[in-house]
């Protein structure tokens, strides 16, 4: 799909951007963990969702920038209830920052 050769491009070239290692980063992990889920590579899509947390906080935000679009799809899916929690844990504590 174009989506998931997109998003690959953008993490394999993170390093290039302004801010690498941050929100640039996680929304490209988002979309790639997206891609995957909709053409059913559900172990790929966790992986994402398990790395789109760890990165450095936005230079502009102090935030992580974090998404909740594949964590919402991913919490349906008991295989990925160890990450979800993880995520939201992570989303949580930069919310009330």
């Amino acid at each position: 799909s174009l989506s998931i050769w997109a998003a690959e491009k953008r993490i394999r070239y993170d390093n290039l951007w302004y801010e690498p290692r941050s929100c640039g980063l996680t929304n490209s992990l988002t979309d790639l963990g997206m891609g995957y889920l909709n053409v059913g590579k559900l172990s790929h899509s966790i992986e994402c969702l398990d790395k789109a947390w760890r990165v450095y906080p936005c230079p502009h935000n102090t935030s992580y920038g974090l998404r909740l679009k594949l964590y919402t799809r991913l919490k349906e899916y008991p295989e990925a209830k160890d990450v979800t929690t993880k995520y939201r844990d992570m989303w949580y504590k930069f919310k009330r920052a």
